[in-house]
């Protein structure tokens, strides 16, 4: 399920965001249930927990897939192939965007400071390639799944991302309670403020937080079972709070910056030039388009 709180970081180069970074939004839930929940439900009737395929530890990754091993179960010669082709296009989906953003959180950090000095370059398209080269050779930790010693190593660092997860989601429903509170503090209403409300705020915050935070420290749980102790797993499953925590403390000290209260937390800069960039938007769309090619593709985009 994560990955969907990474539409918002395309805002910054999207066309026209305070209009389709929304629109994009909008369509996840559904997205989640039908393909996400709907697919774990058929899959679930499809194949018993005791399937001989799905336990049997020679086969991995897609031979081994719950949806493959369903398919076949049905005894339809051609839909393990389709299902496969299905799991490559989502597996292509979700490379494409994870090294979109990735890419840009580092050069993000560069041009904070906080990283180092090279990722800022950009090539003529305004992509930040050093960044994009540095995303894709840790990509290449992949190939780690196809020795069966090293497949141990891949799996610390897929517990390390699940944990790295839950805190980001944890991070992110606390930045928005105190963007709330800043609100609330400096006689903002929400409503007039933003663009779009998100429904069932500030509850939904305050679930998001208690969910990510709870599953932070619950999610390596079986480390502490009898006879599971494995030193290895219990520092990729719950290092990444000492590590962002340790990252976080040494920027403060080092640093010296502020902890703000609800009242003195900036909330406008840079909302003029937002304002004017939707308005010039907004005069392009009343601009009616003229050819019927011009009408398609405004239609589908």
């Amino acid at each position: 399920m994560g990955g969907p709180e990474y539409i918002s970081m395309i805002a910054g180069e999207a066309k026209d965001p305070r209009r389709t970074v929304p629109r994009a939004f909008r369509t996840i839930i559904a997205r989640l249930l039908v393909f996400f929940v709907g697919g774990a439900l058929c899959v679930g009737i499809l194949v018993p927990y005791n399937d001989t395929t799905l336990t049997d530890g020679s086969k991995t990754y897609a031979g081994g897939s719950p949806y493959v091993i369903s398919m076949q179960r049905l005894k339809i010669p051609v839909l393990p192939s389709i299902v496969n082709a299905a799991l490559l296009t989502s597996v292509l989906s979700a490379g494409n965007a994870y090294t979109f953003n990735a890419s840009r959180s580092l050069h993000a950090l560069a041009l904070e400071g906080q990283a180092p000095m090279f990722l800022r370059r950009l090539n003529k398209k305004g992509v930040p390639y050093m960044a994009v080269i540095v995303v894709m050779l840790l990509s290449c930790l992949a190939y780690l799944a196809l020795g069966s010693g090293s497949a141990k190593v891949l799996s610390w660092i897929l517990n390390f991302c699940t944990a790295a997860t839950m805190l980001n989601w944890s991070i992110m429903a606390m930045t928005w309670i105190r963007f709330n509170a800043a609100m609330k503090a400096q006689g903002i209403d929400r409503k007039a403020f933003l663009p779009v409300v998100s429904r069932f705020q500030p509850y939904a915050g305050y679930w998001a937080l208690g969910c990510g935070f709870t599953f932070l420290w619950l999610q390596g749980y079986s480390v502490f079972l009898k006879g599971n102790w494995e030193v290895s797993t219990f520092i990729f499953d719950y290092g990444i709070i000492a590590l962002a925590g340790g990252i976080g403390l040494f920027w403060k000290i080092f640093k010296r910056t502020p902890f703000r209260r609800a009242a003195d937390i900036d909330l406008t800069s840079g909302l003029q030039f937002f304002d004017a960039l939707t308005e010039y938007y907004r005069h392009q769309r009343d601009e009616a388009p003229v050819t019927y090619k011009d009408k398609i593709m405004a239609k589908i985009f």
